[in-house]
């Protein structure tokens, strides 16, 4: 029924204008996505929570550009240590007692009491490194990070 209907050359001329406006717009996206830092979308092989949880982190850390000899106004190590480690067991990294007292951005005698404090509470667990027993590794019980996935999630 439709196959004796000629096609009108306006038809094809208003698809073609589409189709080259679709193509520009394609490309400009590509470019401005290729422009674009890594972001909770532009991460890739890296899940919602990991990458959500690591800009979290990161704009904890950018604080100071802004404040310069402030870190002492803005210190949770807790919290840095509970995020840090989150990174770390999302990514399948291990975390040495140095590694954590990095992460939560403070002294390692700091550190080493704010591990204590959050082992005590059940959140985080050390452990023998299995390949240098000399070495204590830290992680997230699963309950907590569980409970970060949950945080995160929330947000």
């Amino acid at each position: 029924m439709n196959a004796d209907r000629k096609t009108d050359p306006s038809d094809t001329s208003r698809h073609g204008f589409a189709i080259d406006e679709l193509a520009k717009s394609i490309d400009e996206f590509r470019r401005n996505l290729a422009e674009l830092r890594p972001t909770l979308i532009g991460e890739v092989g890296v899940e919602r929570d990991e990458a959500f949880a690591r800009r979290i982190y990161q704009a904890r850390r950018e604080r100071t550009k802004f404040f310069p000899g402030s870190d002492d106004l803005f210190g949770e190590p807790a919290w840095d240590a509970l995020l840090d480690l989150f990174i770390a067991g999302e990514s399948g990294r291990e975390t040495t007692m140095s590694d954590a007292a990095a992460g939560a951005c403070t002294s390692a005698n700091s550190a080493q009491r704010w591990i204590a404090v959050l082992e005590a509470r059940g959140l985080v667990e050390r452990y023998a490194d299995p390949h240098d027993r000399r070495r204590t590794l830290v992680r997230l019980t699963g309950p907590t990070a569980d409970a970060m996935r949950r945080y995160l999630d929330s947000m």
